[in-house]
């Protein structure tokens, strides 16, 4: 089953209509695109909540300059951003502004599960199909309305999620927990990926300065246990939360019936001093931190 996404397959009589009003759109668009067995693009997919309809672009069939040249103005959303826009630069010579990636966001706030169709299934109950379930191999030649409604969904879905984020404070959690600006910080991994030039000197004071906070909150977590505790651990917290601190087990076990010391399970737990918060923010800080140093 496939949730009908409203979508419209823009084509040269209507796609500066369409960039026209992506363009007039004042938040963030979802964004997604189809890429063939040679890494190039073959459709571009654009979620709009004005018009509550996914618009697709087929790039071949297209004059697809009118669209590429203007949309470095949009503001989108997506899962996995760096493979899209990539993508968009390596083709086009430039993309779209990224303004949140909902995979990199899954990660900092320490999701279980990082897919979009899982997580959009655990908080919209959405159902998890896969393209190759349904339809076989990837092949954009011989397009259905349920191929094409298929890609529609990818877009819908990320700005939903995104915009769960926003609406339970997730997002802003995340911003307000580290002193960085994650939206600058987004946008020079991205451009790092690609091999734009970048400001590297302030990239590298963030990332001083970053390094710099999270070292601070390791300190303090081991200050307060009185040894060095690894938060990607299960049996250094364990021990911490449970052996020394004595706070009472979670009723969430991991797949083989052990205790759990997920983020789902550390809701349970009672946090005693801010210790499981501390915990929790440590964990995040160490996630943006990986992230930074593999660019």
């Amino acid at each position: 089953m496939i949730v009908n996404i409203p979508y419209t397959i823009v084509n040269n009589d209507i796609i500066e209509q369409g960039v026209d009003h992506l363009l007039s759109i004042k938040e963030p668009v979802g964004f997604d695109v189809e890429t063939n067995k040679d890494g190039s693009i073959h459709f571009i997919q654009i979620y709009s909540n004005v018009s509550e309809t996914s618009l697709i672009f087929p790039v071949e069939e297209l004059d697809i300059e009118k669209l590429t040249s203007k949309w470095s103005s949009l503001e989108v959303v997506g899962h996995n951003l760096s493979y899209d826009l990539s993508a968009c630069f390596k083709q086009f010579g430039n993309h779209p502004i990224p303004i949140a990636d909902t995979f990199l966001l899954a990660c900092s706030l320490q999701e279980d599960q990082k897919g979009l169709k899982t997580l959009c299934n655990q908080y919209f109950g959405s159902p998890i199909v896969k393209w190759e379930d349904l339809f076989g191999d990837y092949d954009y030649s011989n397009m259905s309305k349920e191929k094409y409604n298929y890609i529609a969904n990818d877009p819908y879905y990320t700005y939903y999620l995104y915009n769960y984020y926003v609406n339970v404070g997730a997002y802003q959690f995340v911003l307000k927990a580290h002193d960085i600006d994650l939206k600058a910080m987004l946008r020079y991994m991205y451009a790092s990926i690609r091999g734009l030039i970048v400001d590297s000197d302030k990239f590298n004071t963030y990332l001083e300065q970053y390094t710099h906070q999270v070292d601070e909150l390791q300190d303090k977590l081991n200050t307060y246990a009185g040894w060095e505790v690894r938060t990607t651990s299960t049996k250094d917290l364990k021990r911490l939360l449970f052996e020394q601190l004595q706070l009472p087990l979670p009723p969430v076990t991991t797949e083989k019936g052990d205790v759990s010391v997920s983020k789902e399970a550390l809701s349970y737990v009672p946090d005693k001093d801010g210790v499981v918060s501390l915990i929790t923010q440590v964990k995040e800080s160490r996630a943006i931190l990986t992230a930074m140093k593999n660019l």
